[in-house]
C-alpha cells in the first residue's frame, strides 16, 4: 500500500514541478509528504529485515 502511495505522490510532485517549478511551495510541500512516506516505508522494511535476520541466527 505504501508503495502505491509513494508512486502516486511522486507523480503529483513531478506534475506540480513541471507546472510551477521545483521551488514552488506546493512542490516543496508535496516533496516533504513524499519524504514522510518513503521514510515510513524504509522504517517498516528495516524492522522486518532486522526481525528476519534475527530468525536466521
Amino acid at each position: 500500500m505504501l508503495l502505491l502511495q509513494i508512486g502516486f505522490k511522486r507523480k503529483v510532485m513531478y506534475r506540480r514541478a513541471k507546472t510551477f517549478g521545483y521551488t514552488h511551495p506546493l512542490v516543496v510541500s508535496c516533496s516533504q509528504e513524499l519524504d514522510v512516506l518513503i521514510n515510513r516505508y524504509l522504517e517498516n522494511h528495516s524492522i522486518q529485515d532486522s526481525s528476519l535476520s534475527y530468525l536466521h541466527k
